[in-house]
């Protein structure tokens, strides 16, 4: 797929630009071929609407997680993780619920934590209980992942 887009990306139109990209990181399929400069030029090119600038973040945080630059100069973005991060949350009634829960027990919970990848944490818990000071952190509200626990 990658080899017959590479040479099309000046006929693709701004939806189209950021589904690839966000395909080929779901996917979990890198393709230098396809994403390098041109296809850096083509985006920042293209009047992407919030949802493209959305999923080319995402894409670039997956390039991150590979240990990969993206081709995408600063400034641009900047502009896809400002879009990412004005999503806003929604809070669901189980959420709150386990929110309030785990307060009632006397644990120190904050609520919807905005970490460095702009991803929003449900549920943030300090806690000595470990071994070490340690963070428990629910799951992100725009990812799959599990929860995490990190020591502080």
């Amino acid at each position: 797929v990658a080899k017959e887009a590479a040479p099309r990306l000046c006929d693709f139109k701004p939806q189209n630009i950021a589904n690839t990209a966000w395909a080929f990181a779901v996917a979990d399929v890198l393709a230098p071929q396809l994403f390098g400069p041109a296809f850096a030029a083509r985006c920042e090119a293209l009047p992407l609407d919030h949802e493209g600038l959305r999923q080319l973040h995402q894409w670039q945080l997956w390039l991150a997680e590979r240990g990969l630059a993206s081709p995408l100069s600063a400034p641009f973005s900047d502009r896809c993780r400002n879009a990412f991060v004005s999503g806003g949350v929604h809070v669901s009634k189980l959420q709150r619920e386990v929110v309030s829960s785990l307060s009632r027990l006397g644990l120190s919970v904050e609520e919807e934590v905005l970490i460095e990848s702009g991803y929003s944490l449900d549920a943030v818990i300090e806690t000595a209980a470990l071994a070490s000071p340690s963070r428990w952190m629910g799951p992100p509200t725009s990812s799959a992942r599990s929860p995490a626990v990190r020591r502080s």
